[in-house]
């Protein structure tokens, strides 16, 4: 338990003792590449039962069988997802040491975590700290295949965004390579749909239909997740922690009213971030549906870590210096206090794999 509240503290120091003289960008570069040290340390070291949930222990068993048989048996030992499959077949190829995927989950997907914030928000620490406490990095340290084909979808906004045919073309290309590593990639293609849609009347009205839709389809929505899943989920039932549910929502909700500030203050912040919030918005809508079953939870966090970037920007955009300050320290302090309920409640204790 003590470990992963030092590994926030840690990336938390490494901020405060870094000089403004370095320069703005330069900073940001050393933050990032310390505090990407420190989580795929801490990530790639824990031993598979550090946090309860049994799925590292079986994506650290199918390295150890990529390692062991040929790539044609381990394409037929099970319905798994064949990109992810051939994945480990091509890694173990070059290191045939089972906690190197362990190793290369945690530096992958942090790494285009901080590759996406660094390109979208100028203040990083709050970004990596929200991106930490509020959900999506908790998600990441158990489910392999779907963090590194949430994180490939990552890559793939950064095209979309770019409304160029030939990114569009990359990017569905992107996505079809997530959907091999993690069939619920497929959702994403639904951002084609959001970036088309205006931030008014009509993306409300979106917002609106996917809720009635999910709600009217909920039973058949969770069969289709229990086939591709390989789960047993339960609609009509309530899963999950309700206050570990509550506080990401009124954080999302609070960063809505942020956005609607900073929008009155500088027109060119919905211009600017416009896709994050529709995205936010979007994960938010599928995101209440936990309460029902989790699997609504999996699925929102193809989108919901845009809050990384969306909650320190409307922060930044704030009118006056006294109140970013202010609300800085308070979401700073919502976030840490979040993480730290979660390592008591949740995490257990940190075992290094060597102990």
């Amino acid at each position: 338990m003590l470990v992963w509240l030092l590994m926030l503290a840690g990336i938390m120091a490494v901020w405060l003792v870094m000089p403004d003289a370095l320069g703005e960008k330069k900073k940001k570069l050393i933050f990032l590449g310390f505090a990407l040290a420190i989580l795929v340390f801490i990530l790639g070291s824990r031993d598979e039962y550090s946090v309860a949930n049994s799925d590292v222990y079986g994506y650290l068993k199918w390295y150890r069988r990529a390692i062991a048989l040929p790539l044609n048996e381990l394409l037929e030992y099970t319905a798994m997802e064949k990109g992810y499959l051939v994945l480990n077949d091509v890694l173990s190829w070059f290191v045939p040491w089972d906690r190197f995927i362990m190793y290369f989950q945690a530096a992958f997907c942090t790494g285009v975590m901080f590759w996406y914030l660094y390109r979208n928000v100028d203040n990083v620490f709050f970004a990596v700290i929200t991106y930490i406490c509020i959900g999506a990095w908790q998600f990441f340290l158990t489910t392999f295949r779907q963090a590194i084909a949430i994180c490939i979808c990552l890559i793939a906004l950064e095209l979309i965004k770019k409304e160029k045919r030939s990114c569009d073309i990359g990017a569905l290309l992107l996505i079809i390579l997530a959907t091999t590593i993690h069939t619920t990639a497929w959702v994403f293609l639904i951002v084609f749909i959001v970036r088309g849609l205006k931030l008014r009347k009509g993306f409300i009205a979106f917002c609106v239909l996917s809720v009635l839709l999910i709600s009217v389809f909920i039973d058949d929505l969770v069969d289709i997740a229990n086939e591709t899943l390989g789960r047993g989920y339960t609609a009509g039932m309530q899963r999950g922690n309700a206050f570990g549910g509550i506080v990401p929502i009124l954080i999302y909700v609070g960063t809505f009213v942020l956005c609607f500030i900073a929008w009155k203050n500088d027109n060119s912040f919905t211009k600017d971030y416009s896709f994050e919030i529709k995205l936010l918005a979007l994960g938010l809508c599928i995101y209440v549906f936990r309460y029902n079953t989790t699997v609504f939870e999996r699925i929102s966090f193809y989108f919901t870590p845009v809050i990384a970037v969306l909650l320190p920007a409307a922060v930044e955009h704030q009118k006056l210096k006294t109140e970013r300050r202010i609300i800085t320290v308070i979401g700073i302090s919502l976030c840490i206090f979040l993480f730290a309920y979660r390592v008591v409640q949740q995490y257990g204790n940190y075992r290094f794999y060597w102990d």
